[in-house]
């Protein structure tokens, strides 16, 4: 099978790699559709601390081909959204729910025609989704994240600041978790309209 293998700076090869098997506990997933994020973009500009040689791609869906010893065969052919990377689950990061922080990090690349992966990383979809709209289910995360970290009433105002993919993913998810009224802010009359389109009260072209 072939991956994009990143080298550094813009430089990236296609190379044909041994296609992966499921271990125990593990799934082998065909990759249907990967986003490129803007932290890839960062990665060849020098502005995130990735080191190559690297699989990059971590907004990802794909179609379950293989289960490992321990996995329901229910799972095959089952769409799935990619958790792209997984902790050691024993450091204090792991055990504090911070995975990301996890000093043994194992990052999942989806830029590849297949992926092996722990079966908890691998999120079964609604059937019939578009697999580019599973995508984004990485990036929507990030921003449900961010909206957890504050106690939030269901009367609440509030104001996203960007219109690009993640404030118009934060607004629209704030919507869903009870905001009152959304407010958008971006310079981008396009942006502004989306967000208009998805239930804000009120846009500002700063």
């Amino acid at each position: 099978m072939r991956v994009a293998t990143w080298h550094g700076g813009t430089r990236f090869t296609i190379d044909e790699m041994p296609e992966p098997v499921a271990g125990p506990g593990q799934v082998v997933v065909e990759v249907q559709a990967a986003g490129i994020c803007g932290t890839d973009v960062h990665a060849t500009q020098g502005l995130f601390p990735y080191k190559p040689p690297l699989v990059l791609g971590h907004e990802y869906t794909g179609i379950v081909r293989g289960v490992g010893r321990g996995v329901s065969k229910g799972l095959i052919g089952r769409a799935v959204a990619c958790e792209p990377s997984f902790g050691c689950g024993k450091c204090a990061e792991c055990e504090a729910g911070r995975v990301s922080q996890c000093p043994n990090l194992t990052r999942l690349g989806g830029f590849a025609q297949r992926v092996a992966m722990p079966a908890h990383c691998a999120h079964p979809l609604p059937r019939g989704l578009d697999p580019a709209a599973g995508a984004l289910t990485e990036p929507a995360a990030c921003c449900l994240a961010g909206l957890e970290t504050f106690p939030m009433s269901r009367d609440a105002t509030v104001l996203v600041i960007g219109g690009g993919i993640m404030g118009l993913l934060t607004m629209a998810l704030a919507k869903r978790r009870g905001a009152k009224r959304l407010i958008l802010s971006d310079p981008l009359e396009e942006r502004r309209a989306i967000a208009k389109s998805l239930g804000a009260a009120v846009v500002v072209d700063p």
